[in-house]
């Protein structure tokens, strides 16, 4: 049976900007060179300051305490339920990586709920026998600007854990400003492609970010669609809860199922569940309502669609997401109301920002793509 994607996932593949989050930091050599005349070393010495504060956002996820009692039973529960279990690695920035295969050749790919639709990168197309054709499909990332066409692909097949799915319509996107990110010199390849959420929610797939671990299985009925009893976890949500997990309900409310409502001091917000996204990052316009106080960085990110912004990094007093209550939670902040208006104009609430792979990792979070719930230990 031949998956079609809807032409309305590849309108706002957005974390193909928030996935390139990390690994497209980098110094605005004109902004710093004028800077550098302008103050000298204090300059220097304070961007070195913003550098440490950036990082401190990926870096302080390695602290959480990781309770291999819950993981176990985590893996306990699956292993009733005939799930497979698939160990991820977890790259620089916080990044799940995963080998799947697409015709038949091994890759590795970004697991990333913030991307809407699965993406092969351009320069693997050789390696997995693609061919990539154009389309009239314009991407806009969450940066705004002009937009760029995506190109597709069909593959024969794609495998990732006992799920397979023959053929597979592919987004074709230069991963290249991700890739660069990569520590290569401490065994990292680059990445081949990105899982998105039409493949997670398609084969029930659930992500623990903490171990971490992908559990999947194929729970298609003979006719090729999802069985939704098959793919319903009605045991995990009562597992998890007693074990002073909060379950939030995830559905779409601007571009994608991942999404939540949360309060930031007290503002409302919709945030998009993305473990593409290195760092958490709130719009520029949400953190001034809600009182974040924060200071700029000599930092730029790069997104789908030619954007490009700097970074600032502030401090959240009070983020609530249904009964979960965190003090002092650090953030990034950019300018993504470009995506805002174009989601206006199509009548779609604009997305307030991102919860990055740094704050799921600290609070253990369990995703269910299928049942769209997010789990946090509390």
């Amino acid at each position: 049976m031949v998956r079609r994607v809807p032409t309305r996932f590849l309108l706002f593949p957005c974390a193909l900007l928030a996935s390139l989050l990390l690994g497209g930091c980098a110094q605005n050599p004109a902004a710093t060179s004028a800077a550098h005349r302008d103050n000298g070393d204090r300059r220097a010495s304070w961007h070195q300051r913003s550098r440490s504060t950036l990082l401190a956002a990926v870096s302080s996820a390695a602290t959480a305490d990781l309770d291999a009692e819950e993981s176990l039973a985590l893996s306990n529960y699956f292993q009733a339920q005939n799930y497979s279990g698939i160990t991820l690695r977890r790259g620089s920035g916080n990044h799940l990586e995963v080998r799947a295969k697409i015709n038949d050749r091994e890759g590795v790919f970004l697991i990333d709920t913030g991307a809407q639709i699965t993406v092969v990168n351009r320069a693997s197309l050789g390696k997995f026998n693609l061919s990539a054709v154009k389309t009239s499909v314009k991407v806009y990332g969450a940066l705004g600007g002009p937009g760029e066409k995506i190109e597709a692909a069909l593959a024969s097949s794609i495998q990732l854990g006992p799920c397979t799915v023959s053929p597979f319509l592919l987004g074709v996107s230069d991963l290249g400003t991700l890739n660069s990110g990569r520590q290569h010199g401490r065994g990292e390849a680059r990445f081949d492609g990105i899982i998105g959420a039409d493949l997670l929610q398609n084969f029930s797939f659930v992500i623990d970010c903490r171990t971490p671990r992908l559990y999947a299985k194929d729970v298609r009925t003979p006719d090729g669609s999802s069985s939704a009893a098959e793919a319903a976890h009605p045991g995990l949500g009562s597992l998890l809860r007693g074990r002073d997990y909060v379950e939030v309900g995830m559905k779409k409310v601007a571009i994608s199922d991942f999404e939540i409502n949360a309060n930031v001091n007290r503002r409302r917000a919709v945030l998009l569940v993305d473990t593409g996204a290195a760092i958490t990052l709130f719009d520029r316009t949400l953190s001034q309502e809600a009182g974040i106080d924060f200071r700029r960085t000599d930092y730029v990110v790069g997104g789908a669609g030619g954007g490009r912004q700097r970074i600032a990094i502030g401090t959240v007093n009070n983020l609530q997401i249904n009964g979960l209550q965190v003090r002092q939670t650090q953030i990034a902040i950019s300018d993504i109301s470009g995506l805002g208006a174009q989601l206006q104009e199509r009548g779609r609430t604009p997305l307030d920002g991102y919860l990055g792979a740094d704050f799921l990792r600290q609070k253990g979070a369990v995703i269910d793509c299928a049942g769209l719930k997010l789990y946090l230990k509390n």
